[in-house]
């Protein structure tokens, strides 16, 4: 069976996460209901998105019961990894982009590197299909501490030194309220569940959605 994938087949934002989330199924696959919640749709509609993935026997509907189990065939499973990256990768940087350009049109002025990086990393919760970004602490001041620890992975990623990502870390309090004043940025405080809650205003999600 040729186990090659090939890029530029039917993968739209909906398809990403419902492949994505057959992939952490494993053996035990998914049911309609599981998938329709995970990419926020009917389950009606999780069949037709994924039909071109079945024809191609890269997605198999097994009848259990009266439900139908949707799974990865798993002689293909290291192939859609490595097709699914690729894909997610150019995704988070488009979206990435498109989110800190929309922005700084907004504000009239360039987003600050850590400014950059947050609305980036807000951005790429779109495609996992939650906009929403919860860090659990005991307090806001430990939840800022474990976003830090966030953005400092990207900043790492982005080559910059030690002494370069500590200056640009200390940026991060001020760059998230400046985000959050200019209503491009929700950001609350849940005391019932100890979390920090951010995501991207919605006004500027629905502006991130019309153009991807």
């Amino acid at each position: 069976m040729d186990t090659t994938i090939t890029p530029g087949r039917p993968r739209g934002r909906k398809v990403i996460i419902l492949l994505d989330h057959l992939l952490a199924s494993g053996e035990k696959g998914a049911t309609a209901a599981e998938l329709a919640h995970v990419a926020g749709i009917a389950s009606k509609q999780v069949y037709p998105l994924l039909r071109w993935w079945i024809e191609k026997r890269v997605v198999i509907v097994e009848k259990v019961g009266w439900l139908n189990i949707y799974k990865l065939n798993t002689r293909i499973k290291r192939a859609l990894e490595k097709l699914l990256r690729i894909i997610l990768r150019s995704r988070e940087a488009r979206v990435a982009s498109l989110a800190q350009r929309l922005a700084e049109h907004k504000l009239l002025r360039r987003l600050s590197p850590v400014e950059k990086e947050i609305l980036a990393l807000l951005a790429e919760r779109i495609l996992s299909g939650s906009p929403y970004l919860r860090i659990h602490a005991e307090n806001p001041r430990q939840a800022l501490d474990i976003l830090k620890v966030k953005l400092e992975s990207r900043f790492r990623a982005l080559g910059l030194n030690p002494n370069e990502i500590s200056a640009l870390l200390l940026e991060t309090d001020e760059a998230l309220n400046e985000l959050n004043e200019a209503g491009l940025v929700y950001m609350a405080w849940d005391t019932r569940n100890h979390t920090l809650i951010l995501r991207l205003d919605k006004s500027l999600e629905e502006e991130l959605h019309q153009l991807l």
